[in-house]
């Protein structure tokens, strides 16, 4: 440097190869002292610029050290480091600044870093043991100290105030500022805990309103390595006064240097947000994707799988059109035609095919692979835009759909406009195909069973009809045979009464359960009951029926209770039976050590309509039936899960209960406690209009038990 005594602030700059901004801000803070040399004249001498040549020469970090120092004392700043001798550097400028001017000062760090800075310290002419005595130095372990004031993982606020509170008043004896430095945050960071960091730096900002410090924060910038972590870094960041970065971005003295590095670090940042983009979409598309194969699984019906798989093929890869293709099983070289469409006009999509060896649907089939065509008119038998739109142009990609060695046909998705398919969503695509064809092979076995169950259901129909007709017929000539015997004298005419007696009764029986036979088949058609009504009384029957269950009922008490002697209704009394039996004989299966079943028949009268209904109820003190099965009980094939496995049972007599109340107009309920039993209530309508039908409230309430009616998956 030549030896002159003063320098402009330009020359300055450009022997310490920074800018005139970075002089003046310099000058401002008291890292050069400038002298006025007449009014408008302002310069450096050459000893100030030579001892910051010093501070700039290599292997030294000027910047940090001097934002450091520029910090005011209520400042709340984070130092970010990438080496420990880097941050060493800094704290040792920042606590030595303090401890020289007679300040007090606090370390709270690692035992690596306590001895690492205080070394550097006395090296500097320090007496460290001497202004410890005097409270002016303290220093304190970051794990040890943290420990003291975490609660269930995250800082207690008023823990920290007593601990941190307590260090901070005894310090301020030691001088009038107080500067610290922390990294229990940093050590908080690094297990990965990031909410408890966060929280630590509140509680710093919430006692700096109570007490007037610096606070240096210190963060290893490898901590926050990943796209995960960016949201963190911003968290952190926010809770700070100032950031200083890490030594990667100030070790550069050259300001062309700083602003190529700035540019760069730009570039990076601005790849990464695109790359974070792409990586977000990908797994939105992947989260949607995963959305419709469940939905997919849930469909029965081969109509609702066909449309979703065409919407979703358009959802997935952001075009208008999508499309599924089916081949006719029975003929795999006949043409493909078009079985569901999105965003295809209705017209446009009648009678839509394509030809099976001359299209991209096609050559998908042939080669078992997702195919693209970015530009269909430099590809001949793309022919969907061309049905479509009549022109040429376009993307198409078709991805077959197939399950082992069963075709089915293609998903395909268009675009109007020349676009280019990436590997992704092609991927997608196959993945949509594969969704497509598990879906289209349930929805397919699924109407083979239905078809298989309308099959059985009909021969049960069939059977049950033409065994009816041989029966009416036993039981109509042993009734008039009763009657012929009766007429004549014969030895051992009593016992013949009998056994033709016991022929009429198993006849009944037997047409009573084809009878039975016949209402299921109906109820799993989903198909109304034929009610027959007639004049009944629940008291009596009530009272035969707990008579009968009684008989073969050892263990159980069963009785009816009632103030009534008869309340009748136009019911269909076999019907009506089946239902009392079978809540009958529920309250003795499911109580296996025995008890009483009571059967209680009342009249009830509503005061807001006036409406009248029998009541009867079957309460027995059995297993009883878990609350989370009670909204199913009246399900086809549902039994409760604290019997299967221990007590028989087909889980049917409950669902067909319910469509017999039900087509009576009535409603039937269920209260019950897991080991308290169980009472199950039946109202019936005494309404004389219910009773002048046939059907009562048949056609209104048999869609609401009937299973397999209106299904939607």
């Amino acid at each position: 440097m030549p030896e002159r005594d003063y320098y402009t602030i330009a020359e300055a700059a450009t022997v310490l190869r920074v800018s005139r901004v970075t002089i003046w801000r310099w000058l401002k803070a008291g890292r050069l002292t400038a002298v006025r040399l007449g009014d408008r004249v302002t310069r450096i001498r050459r000893e100030d610029l030579e001892q910051a040549m010093t501070r700039v020469s290599p292997g030294r970090r000027l910047e940090p050290q001097l934002q450091a120092r520029d910090l005011s004392d209520a400042a709340h700043f984070v130092q970010f480091y990438e080496t420990d001798a880097f941050l060493l550097d800094t704290l040792t400028d920042y606590i030595g600044t303090a401890l020289r001017n007679g300040d007090a000062a606090i370390v709270v760090a690692t035992a690596d870093h306590r001895e690492g800075l205080e070394a550097r310290l006395e090296s500097s002419g320090i007496d460290l043991p001497q202004l410890s005595a005097r409270g002016q130095y303290t220093a304190l372990d970051a794990a040890e100290t943290l420990a003291s004031f975490m609660v269930d993982g995250l800082p207690g606020s008023q823990r920290f105030e007593e601990v941190i509170g307590g260090v901070l008043t005894r310090a301020m004896h030691g001088g009038p500022r107080l500067r610290i430095f922390g990294e229990m945050v940093a050590l908080l960071a690094a297990e990965g805990m990031h909410a408890a960091a966060l929280r630590l730096e509140q509680l710093w900002n919430e006692l700096r309103q109570v007490h007037t410090f610096s606070l240096m924060c210190g963060y290893p910038i490898d901590g926050f390595d990943g796209e995960e972590l960016t949201e963190v870094l911003a968290e952190v960041c926010a809770e700070h006064i100032r950031i200083l970065p890490s030594e990667g971005c100030t070790d550069l003295p050259d300001p062309e240097d700083r602003l190529r590095a700035i540019t760069d670090l730009q570039h990076r940042a601005r790849s990464l947000e695109a790359e974070i983009a792409k990586r977000q979409q990908a797994e939105e598309r992947i989260r949607r994707l995963q959305e419709i194969t469940g939905h997919l699984s849930r469909y029965l019906e081969t109509d609702q799988v066909l449309a979703s798989i065409a919407r979703s093929a358009a959802d997935l890869l952001q075009v208008p059109v999508g499309a599924v293709f089916l081949l006719d099983r029975r003929a795999p070289d006949a043409d493909f035609t078009l079985a569901a469409a999105y965003g295809i006009d209705e017209a446009d999509a009648r009678d839509l095919r394509l030809p099976r060896h001359a299209s991209l649907a096609g050559r998908a089939i042939d080669q078992g692979q997702t195919l693209v065509v970015d530009d269909v008119r430099q590809t001949p038998g793309t022919a969907l835009p061309a049905l479509l739109t009549g022109e040429t142009a376009g993307s198409e990609i078709a991805a077959p759909i197939t399950a082992g060695t069963q075709t089915f046909g293609v998903v395909k998705a268009f675009s109007a406009m020349v676009r280019r398919f990436s590997p992704d969503d092609a991927s997608l695509l196959s993945a949509l195909a594969a969704a497509a064809a598990a879906a289209l092979t349930n929805a397919q076995l699924y109407h083979e069973a239905q078809e298989a169950v309308r099959v059985r259901d009909e021969f049960l129909s069939a059977a049950a009809h033409d065994l009816k007709t041989p029966l009416t017929v036993v039981k109509g000539v042993s009734q008039l045979v009763q009657r012929q015997l009766i007429r004549t004298e014969m030895q051992g005419l009593e016992r013949l009464l009998e056994g033709l007696a016991t022929i009429n009764e198993t006849a009944t029986k037997m047409g009573e359960q084809l009878d039975e036979l016949l209402d299921l088949t109906r109820l799993q058609a989903g198909q109304p009951l034929e009610l027959r009504r007639q004049p009944t009384d629940c008291v009596d029957l009530a009272r035969r029926l707990t008579a009968e269950q009684q008989q073969v009922a050892e263990r159980h008490q069963v009785r009816v209770e009632t103030s009534l002697q008869e309340l009748a209704g136009i019911w269909d009394a076999v019907r009506l039976r089946r239902v009392l039996d079978n809540l009958l004989s529920n309250a003795v299966k499911y109580s296996p050590a025995g008890g009483e079943v009571v059967v209680t028949v009342e009249r009830e009268r509503e005061d807001s309509t006036g409406d009248e209904w029998a009541v009867l109820s079957v309460r027995d003190q059995g297993l009883g039936i878990p609350a989370a099965d009670l909204p199913h009980i009246f399900k086809r094939f549902r039994r409760a899960t604290n019997v299967e496995g221990r007590i028989g049972g087909t889980g049917i007599g409950l669902t067909s209960a319910r469509q017999i109340v039900e087509q009576h107009g009535g409603a039937i309920a269920v209260e019950s406690e897991e080991g308290a039993g169980s009472t199950f209530t039946v109202r019936l309508p005494l309404a004389s209009e219910t009773a002048g039908s046939r059907d009562g409230a048949g056609a209104r309430g048999s869609a609401r038990c009937g299973p397999g009616v209106n299904w939607t998956p």
